[in-house]
């Protein structure tokens, strides 16, 4: 899972997300990626971006 602050919004990716149960709607050019945006104006789902974060960290990772 990678956050990245922007000017606008914080992106949050995470990789190998296309298995999780409800998937991020932002599309990356790494296959398996995905990434959703969180701005300050946004109401957070709390519930599903710990379910999101939760599922991303019991996938097993990539051996280097």
């Amino acid at each position: 899972m990678v956050f990245r602050r922007l000017t606008r919004y914080i992106k949050v990716t995470l990789l190998r997300a296309t298995p999780l149960e409800s998937v991020p709607p932002e599309e990356s050019e790494v296959a398996g990626t995905r990434c959703f945006h969180v701005y300050e104006s946004d109401d957070l789902d709390e519930d599903q971006f710990a379910s999101r974060v939760m599922q991303a960290g019991s996938l097993r990772g990539e051996r280097l």
